[in-house]
């Protein structure tokens, strides 16, 4: 073998030599590439999971427990703040998250799962306390939380729908199918969806007096009678025939009507309408927050028109009438007057 030959084999083994170390290279590059690929995507999975359960084992028990608990409002307030401050912490724990490339669609409506479960925490939060007091404020506050169990459901479908799916193709397309992508439910059950099964579970007396949440008359008789109407130490009598009331400055009817019923009763109206003999006809009301039954009531009524002396008016009296009230004949009283 001449010197020539010699130096092309040995070009030819180097060559091949440095092909070989060039693909253990290659695959051996791909290969870590893999391996962190597949590491980036198990971590990522792992911490979805781990911001999943804080939602679904933290936040929401919590949340309807209280929801349907006994507390005093200040209390309510206090606990439904801090249970908004845990959704808030999940939001910004997913917001921190290291997402790898093919899982930006699925980072992207985790996000939108969390943000729909704290706004509605939040809301929630401003709203339980009214909720857990009576009347009419205490059912807005009622329906408003009722709404924001569409929201809860909302994000339970998006999870399911997209955020699990997408990391589950991407973990299956990386080899690691066997890698669980864990599930997700924060609303408890599809009845809060509805506002009467809300307001039966958040407060049951929240319609206030007479009336239930939803607002029915609650069972039970309803209803008022008009017991007596007076001008200062004057009694009104109810008919045609004058009661004699001395014109005195700053004049008003007291008025006692008593709750018949076998229910509390809120927010009613009592009404006078006068009929000056001379002027024109003029109308003052005032409403009673609250009504306890067989218990009776009274308001003051003043005559905003001070009437002339020498003169008649006709003053009619009425107890509005409430819900589920059947017996209105005795809510109303005319009377003549005649002023010395």
């Amino acid at each position: 073998m001449t010197d020539a030959e010699m130096i092309q084999r040995r070009r030819l083994v180097g060559a091949g030599i440095a092909a070989v170390l060039a693909l253990i290279l290659i695959f051996g590059g791909m290969s870590c590439a893999s391996s962190r690929k597949k590491s980036a995507l198990k971590s990522y999975n792992q911490q979805v999971a781990d911001i999943i359960k804080s939602s679904d084992t933290e936040v929401s028990p919590q949340l309807f427990t209280l929801l349907t608990g006994d507390a005093e409002t200040a209390d309510v307030t206090a606990k439904a703040n801090e249970i908004r401050q845990l959704a808030d912490k999940n939001v910004k724990d997913a917001k921190n998250l290291d997402v790898p490339g093919d899982l930006t669609a699925a980072q992207r409506n985790l996000e939108l799962v969390l943000n729909l479960r704290a706004n509605g925490v939040k809301k929630i939060a401003g709203d339980l306390g009214a909720a857990k007091t009576q009347g009419r404020g205490a059912v807005a506050a009622i329906r408003r939380i009722s709404g924001q169990m569409q929201g809860f459901l909302a994000s339970d479908v998006v999870y399911s729908q997209r955020v699990q799916p997408l990391i589950g193709e991407a973990l299956d397309d990386a080899d690691l199918k066997s890698t669980e992508v864990l599930g997700s439910r924060f609303l408890q059950s599809l009845g809060w969806l509805d506002f009467g099964q809300t307001a039966e579970r958040v407060n049951p007396d929240a319609g206030g007096a007479g009336t239930t949440p939803t607002g029915e008359p609650a069972p039970g008789s309803h209803g008022h009678g008009l017991t007596s109407t007076a001008i200062g130490s004057t009694t009104l009598v109810a008919g045609d025939t004058p009661s004699r009331v001395t014109v005195t400055a700053g004049m008003a009817l007291a008025v006692v009507f008593q709750n018949q019923g076998d229910n509390d009763e809120a927010n009613v109206k009592v009404t006078a309408k006068v009929q000056p003999s001379t002027g024109r006809a003029y109308s003052t009301a005032k409403t009673v927050s609250q009504t306890k039954a067989g218990e009776s009531a009274n308001v003051s009524l003043p005559l905003t028109q001070a009437p002339a002396k020498g003169s008649t008016a006709t003053i009619t009296v009425t107890v509005g009438k409430v819900p589920g009230e059947q017996k209105i004949d005795n809510n109303t009283a005319t009377y003549t007057v005649f002023f010395n």
